[in-house]
């Protein structure tokens, strides 16, 4: 989780940098994000997911750049996700998600985030927002020119296809069951 958390910060500050050459970020969103630097840092996960959050409302509520909206919105939905809070991860991950589709980010983007929002809805017990977003996150993944991880498509897949069959949805379960089970092959993981 650590570098996972390292790399997206480096991310962050890359766009915050960006961002800062334009306009400086509002003091709700420094402040909250040096919050956040400052309990990764000291391994303190649970003030480090609050101060996330901080972060992402107030970028939010100051109506500061859409992409590095969805950065924080990210990071706050990668802690929360982590830290077992999916009622938390959820509207940060489909916020996140909804911004890369707005912004035409790159597809692998996009499957990655719906991706994630499926499995914090369907962790908060919301099958059916997981299934939409499981759905969506693999037409990202199809609509691909970077190759999508072969993990990563087994996962969207399986999360599609577990979805739709608790929702009785059987052809799409089976067409989704296929292609996870070729992914999973891929990767040399078993199913």
């Amino acid at each position: 989780m650590r570098q996972f958390i390292v790399a997206l910060s480096v991310g962050l500050l890359a766009a915050m940098a960006a961002h800062a050459q334009d306009d400086p970020l509002p003091d709700s969103v420094a402040r909250a994000y040096l919050a956040y630097e400052t309990a990764i840092a000291a391994q303190d996960y649970a003030a480090a997911s609050e101060a996330a959050a901080s972060a992402w409302r107030a970028a939010r509520d100051e109506r500061i750049d859409a992409e590095l909206i969805g950065i924080l919105a990210e990071n706050y939905g990668n802690l929360a996700l982590n830290l077992g809070q999916s009622e938390q991860a959820y509207p940060a991950w489909r916020s996140a998600a909804e911004i890369s589709d707005r912004l035409r980010a790159p597809e692998s983007e996009r499957a990655v985030r719906w991706y994630r929002a499926s499995l914090s809805a369907f962790a908060a017990g919301e099958l059916r927002d997981a299934r939409q977003c499981s759905i969506r996150a693999s037409r990202a993944a199809a609509a691909s020119e970077a190759p999508i991880e072969p993990g990563l498509s087994g996962d969207i897949h399986y999360m599609v296809a577990s979805t739709s069959g608790q929702l009785g949805r059987l052809n799409t379960m089976a067409e989704h069951a296929v292609a996870a089970v070729d992914a999973f092959a891929l990767a040399g993981r078993s199913y």
